[in-house]
């Protein structure tokens, strides 16, 4: 059982997680790359890729890191992302997972 005082504890430890630049600018390519998809209406907004750098910092922390990899990011997308976008009426009987997944195999992966 964790107490309230544990949960605050984690959210800041969280909370100062490193996030790299050029992290920032993958999460925000796999966003772009969303509304550029053609299979989609509509991606991944700008809030929701701020919860996905919330995410992959957490996800982070999990691990027992004190900075985000990309494979945090990829690892929360799913979770946090697929459900975010919209297909168009003619590609509704796709599987919004694997279309997130087939951004992320389109999306540069950066050196860190």
């Amino acid at each position: 059982m964790l107490s309230l005082d544990d949960i605050e504890e984690a959210k800041q430890a969280v909370s100062e997680i490193h996030l790299n630049d050029k992290l920032v600018e993958y999460i925000f390519a796999i966003s772009q790359e969303s509304r550029n998809n053609g299979f989609i209406s509509a991606g991944i907004s700008t809030r929701g890729a701020i919860s996905m750098a919330a995410a992959a910092r957490a996800a982070a922390y999990l691990d027992g890191r004190s900075y985000v990899i990309p494979e945090d990011v990829k690892l929360i997308a799913g979770p946090v992302a697929a459900h975010r976008l919209i297909l168009l009426p003619e590609h509704q009987s796709l599987n919004k997972r694997e279309v997130l997944l087939s951004i992320l195999d389109n999306v540069t992966v950066p050196m860190v």
